[in-house]
This record gives C-alpha cells, structure tokens and sequence, in this order.
C-alpha cells in the first residue's frame, strides 16, 4: 500500500509540475536564461552662448554583482570574491564594506551590489576578460559628468546624482542607478537633458556567465542646452568675487543683458564643487555644504 501511494504521489506532483505549474516553471526558466539590463543614456552636454561646452561626459566602465545569477554558477562565493580581489586589486576588506556578507552566504544577499563605476577604458581592456569568466559578475557603461569650471559655473549648472529614493518615488520614469539633476539648470532641464535609456538582453549558461547572445535595444541620448550665460565673463566674475570675499564673506553677483534682459553671468558665494558633488561625495559632506 506504501509502494502504491507513493507511486500515486509521485505521479500526481509530476503531473501538476507539468500541467498545472508548467506555464510558471518555464517562466522562471527563461527568467534564469535571460537577463535584462539597463544601458545609459548620455546626458546632453550644457554650451554657453557661444558654443563652448560647459560639461562633459568621461565614459568609464562599471561592474556588479548579481546574486541570482551567481546561484546558476558552480564557484562560491568565497572564491568569487577571492579573484575579484585579484582582478581588481582589492583587499577582501573592500568587498565586505561594499556589501558582501563576512561569512559568504550567498543567501543574505538579494540585490545586486555596484563594485566599481571607474574603470577607465584602458583598464578594462586588460580585465574585462577575466571579469566575464567570475559567474555573477558583469560589466555596464557609464559615465562621470565632468564641469569645465566645478566651482564657477556650481550655481547656475548645479550638479547630477544617482537617483534616490525620493527621486524614484516622484518619478515613474528614472530607474534606480540612474543619473539624474539634483540642483540648477540639470535639475531644471533634467527631462531635457536625461534623454531615454536603453536595454541589453543577455543570455546566461548553466555556470552563471554570458554567452555571445545578445539582444539591444539603442538609448535615446539626452538633448543639447545653450545658455545665455558667457562662459569667459562668468569666470572672470567668478574670480573677482573669490578674490573680494576670500571665500569667507557671503555675496552675490548676477549680471544682466542690458538690451534683451538674458544673464551673462551668476556667481554667489560661498560656493561648492560641482564635480566633486556629482562624483564620491558623502552624505555628510552633502550635508555639510547645504547648510553652509
């Protein structure tokens, strides 16, 4: 009687797994195959009146790390680390401060962890082989927006951002990781400016690496903007404003087009960095120069 109601349960799971769950089962299987990730826009540079660009976008490389597709691969996560941190030269330490769990259980881990965003092109060509062989591990695109002038031009361009929290709630388009404006004209203009991101769909084997499958679909990068303002005049009242305040006193200067009403120039002091914002700054450094 045993033998005979555990044949009968064998064959009604093996029949619901097939019939009743098949459709989710192949779901979840083409989900495990398949991965999509996002690709960037490019940001439209910012010109000033005469066509002199006033930022720019520096392409760099990023790597991640992907839990779900680590758990397909046959390496633990032990040794994923131990040869990241030979690829990358980074001490364990680096990896526990960024997010991995000390007693590498993979099980802790649910979202993807951002490793790097400043691989220069040059580096990634001599490791990018090796990262593609570590399951779990893959590269994107990105970039660093760099000011011509991070101080003089900080309060007129403002500065961009990962995406927040707050950024992604009271904005259905962004997506998390993201460059987004975070004050002045990127903030103003960021629909503009942002354009419209791409995706990649990728293929991953059995050991949690891709294959030479791939799908693309292009992003739409972001628009052009010209200023009024008059990037020579803007520094030279830039630097007349530093030298009469010595960064210590408060002041402001805005200098208007007499005939049209356009701005040629808009310094305040004491100021920031825009580049400086805009690449590894702390949330209390932020703090800090918001309520200066």
């Amino acid at each position: 009687i045993c033998i005979v109601v555990g044949f009968s349960y064998l064959f009604i799971r093996a029949a619901f797994l097939q019939i009743v769950s098949g459709r989710e089962l192949y779901r979840r299987s083409q989900e495990n195959r398949f991965v999509i990730r996002p690709v960037l826009a490019s940001r439209g540079i910012i010109y000033d009146q005469f066509g002199m660009p006033l930022v720019e976008n520096i392409p760099f490389f990023g790597i991640k790390f992907s839990p779900r597709e680590f758990e397909a691969g046959t390496i633990t996560l032990q040794d994923a680390v131990q040869r990241l941190g030979k690829v990358l030269a980074k001490p364990k330490e680096h990896f526990f401060n960024i997010g991995f769990p000390e007693n590498y259980d993979i099980r802790s881990l649910h979202d993807e962890i951002i490793i790097a965003e400043d691989i220069a092109p040059d580096q990634f060509l001599s490791i990018g082989i090796d990262l593609y062989a570590i399951a779990g591990v893959h590269t994107f695109e990105t970039y660093q927006r760099v000011y011509r002038d991070g101080s003089a031009y900080a309060h007129v361009l403002g500065y961009v951002g990962k995406a927040s929290k707050q950024d992604l709630k009271h904005d259905g388009e962004l997506s998390s990781g993201e460059i987004t404006g975070k004050e002045g004209v990127e903030l103003f203009y960021n629909n503009l400016l942002r354009g419209k991101g791409g995706k990649r769909i990728l293929e991953v084997d059995s050991r949690g690496v891709e294959t030479t499958f791939e799908l693309s679909e292009k992003p739409e990068n972001g628009a052009a903007l010209t200023l009024t303002i008059d990037s020579a005049f803007q520094e030279f009242v830039y630097d007349t404003l530093k030298d009469f305040t010595k960064e210590e006193k408060a002041a402001s200067v805005v200098v208007l087009d007499p005939n049209t009403g356009a701005v040629r120039a808009l310094v305040s002091s004491p100021g920031f960095d825009s580049n400086h914002i805009s690449t590894n700054i702390t949330r209390k450094e932020l703090d800090a120069i918001q309520k200066n």
